[in-house]
């Protein structure tokens, strides 16, 4: 027979392991489906916004809107992007039609999630007063890459893994 309680170090008050165990092992897996939904959900909420903010990027140019979800390497990519255009006079007009978010892996420092992204663009030549580039629907596949940074989820590299453009 296995004791269900045992002295303390300092010969005072026993403990009843069995119990102990118990709620400890209950308590525990009762949080962690509470922590994996919400990291999902603060996972999810950081790749929105980074969307959002490009959408708002484009139509400002000002990138700082992306900070708080991604590192400045990639803001700066978005920024180059973006910049490039405008200096040929191109502004984009962009809406995103779908983000679906096809698999999250995450572990408690890193994460990987992939997304089906469907984007509608156009680019309008500003110094023509003419559409450059007419309305087209790209559907991406998208790898996200994201790292935790004081309790909060940051895009680290994004990476588009398949694109397919239809023109409207």
């Amino acid at each position: 027979m296995i004791p269900t309680t045992v002295p303390t170090m300092t010969g005072g008050k026993r403990l009843r392991v069995g119990v102990l165990r118990k709620v400890v092992l209950s308590l525990f897996l009762s949080f962690l489906p509470l922590y994996a939904g919400a990291s999902d959900a603060a996972i999810q909420k950081t790749i929105t916004q980074y969307n959002l903010g490009v959408l708002e990027a484009v139509k400002t140019g000002k990138v700082h809107t992306l900070y708080p979800y991604a590192k400045e390497e990639v803001v700066t990519k978005i920024y180059v992007w973006i910049m490039s255009w405008q200096e040929n006079n191109l502004y984009m007009q962009a809406r995103i039609e779908s983000l679906d978010f096809k698999k999250i892996e995450a572990d408690q420092k890193h994460a990987r999630v992939t997304t089906n992204e469907v984007w509608t663009y156009r680019y309008y030549d500003a110094k023509n007063e003419k559409m450059a580039w007419p309305e087209t629907r790209i559907t991406y596949e998208t790898e996200y890459r994201l790292f935790l940074h004081n309790r909060r989820w940051m895009i680290d590299n994004v990476r588009v893994i398949s694109e397919k453009q239809e023109k409207l």
